[in-house]
């Protein structure tokens, strides 16, 4: 029998924001070219692994979405997904079937993560119901499809996909995976490692349009010509691993300095949009 998980996962996050309505500007187009995704099912494909607590002792601290990490690693020969609290949770088996699973990203209503599989052979994004075990594939292409990043509200995941020209950023529909993909960015840059701002209407990733990896930042509510700013503006480092913080107030990632190999984390602060980023501390991944 199925079992569910502990009001330990399900309570993370206590309430959902509303729905959020996506607008594009120009850049942002669909494609019309029809894919081969299939149409999609929810179906338990592996006994899953029940997250359980042990019993916390007087005062001790209850795991948080701050607490609980989501991680593939590697085991028997695959990446298997696992989570992990250092408060209350042992490392725990999320998945361990004969193929990769990656880049997990927990869902805001704490009860589905999304992540990149190789099930197929290649790679597709698919969601992981938490309480059931079951799965559910979001996409069934060729194309590399990985790094998922969350909507606010839930209905949407941006994500990295090989385009027909490189790696660009796309967004699909939760709710409906049937839809086809909303491509954000086109073009012969890398675009990678989507992050969706918890206020919704901003979306952080990296990419190589100005020469080298930088942080760069899609407005969701702006036109074309200005709906892409580069944050990090620094051709003497490489960029890597946007992250927003819990309110949607600051933007970190990690800088590593071409001439002396050191990594540093530096933070934009959104709410002055016009100021520097600033370095924080030593570090390679915020």
């Amino acid at each position: 029998s199925i079992m569910l998980l502990v009001i330990l996962i399900l309570g993370l996050i206590s309430c959902v924001p509303e729905a959020t309505e996506l607008v594009f500007s120009d850049t942002a187009t669909q494609t019309n070219t029809p894919t081969d995704t299939l149409t999609p099912s929810l179906a338990a494909t592996q006994t899953p692994w029940v997250i359980t607590a042990t019993q916390q002792a007087a005062g001790a601290t209850a795991i948080t979405t701050r607490s609980l990490f989501f991680l593939s690693l590697p085991d028997g020969g695959y990446y298997h997904l696992f989570a992990y609290s250092p408060d209350s949770l042992p490392l725990t088996r999320l998945t361990g079937n004969a193929w990769d699973d990656i880049t997990p990203a927990l869902g805001p209503d704490g009860n589905w993560l999304a992540y990149s599989s190789r099930e197929n052979g290649y790679w597709d994004l698919s969601l992981l119901n938490l309480q059931t075990g079951a799965s559910l594939r979001l996409t069934d292409t060729l194309a590399y499809d990985a790094s998922p990043s969350w909507s606010p509200d839930g209905s949407w995941l941006a994500y990295e996909t090989y385009g027909e020209q490189s790696m660009e950023i796309a967004i699909r529909s939760t709710t409906d995976p049937a839809e086809e993909p909303i491509f954000l960015t086109r073009d012969t840059s890398l675009d990678c490692s989507p992050a969706w701002s918890p206020y919704g209407r901003q979306i952080a990733f990296v990419s190589n349009r100005s020469g080298e990896p930088e942080i760069w930042i899609a407005d969701l509510d702006h036109a074309s010509s200005d709906q892409f700013l580069n944050l990090s503006k620094n051709s003497r480092t490489i960029e890597s691993h946007p992250a927003w913080s819990p309110d949607g107030t600051r933007l970190a990632w990690a800088s590593a300095d071409l001439e002396t190999g050191l990594s540093s984390i530096w933070v934009w602060d959104a709410r002055l949009p016009t100021e520097p980023a600033v370095p924080m501390a030593a570090g390679d991944w915020p």
